[in-house]
């Protein structure tokens, strides 16, 4: 099996459960700069990144070294070693932003789309549960504090094209 050259993993940065005192502004930056990387540890086992802001797609980034690299991918390769031709990286929790490498599954292209596409059946068939505004005003605190799609989704009863439209993504 191929492996992509060793450049390709050379990217090393140090996963660290955030705390208040870590994510101060001045301390957080100090951190980021060493090639800290700052999580929170959520109840459904997530490490979500927290130190550094989600790209476009909602993934976690971190530039080191000249490089920029997705944080899960790296959490991947200094587990286990480089990814094979071939493979990638899945975030089989559903959230972007989750690095704990327990949450992590290589897998080809082909089986991320069949899993995309088993994830929307499954949010069809959930009920469009009517929210009042209180629950709404609610949900996005909680999105803005650093609660995952798929925590929200399940405590309200609600599809992720539901989350999306609440947060006006849809």
């Amino acid at each position: 099996m191929k492996t992509k050259p060793a450049s390709a993993t050379a990217f090393h940065v140090v996963f660290v459960e955030a705390t208040a005192e870590l994510m101060e502004r001045k301390t957080r930056k100090k951190l980021m700069a060493a090639g800290v990387v700052l999580y929170a540890a959520e109840p459904g086992g997530c490490w979500t990144v927290v130190s550094h802001a989600p790209d476009n797609s909602g993934y976690a980034r971190a530039g080191r070294e000249g490089k920029t690299r997705l944080l899960h991918r790296v959490a991947w390769e200094q587990q286990h070693g480089p990814t094979p031709k071939g493979q990638r990286v899945f975030q089989y929790c559903g959230n972007r932003r989750c690095v704990n490498p327990e949450h992590l599954r290589l897998m080809t292209p082909t089986e991320i789309r069949q899993e995309d596409m088993t994830r929307r059946l499954e949010d069809a068939e959930l009920t469009q549960a009517p929210l009042n505004r209180e629950q709404v005003e609610l949900i996005r605190r909680l999105v803005h504090f650093g609660a995952t799609r798929r925590t929200v989704t399940l405590a309200f009863g609600i599809s992720r094209q539901h989350f999306k439209d609440i947060l006006g993504l849809g």
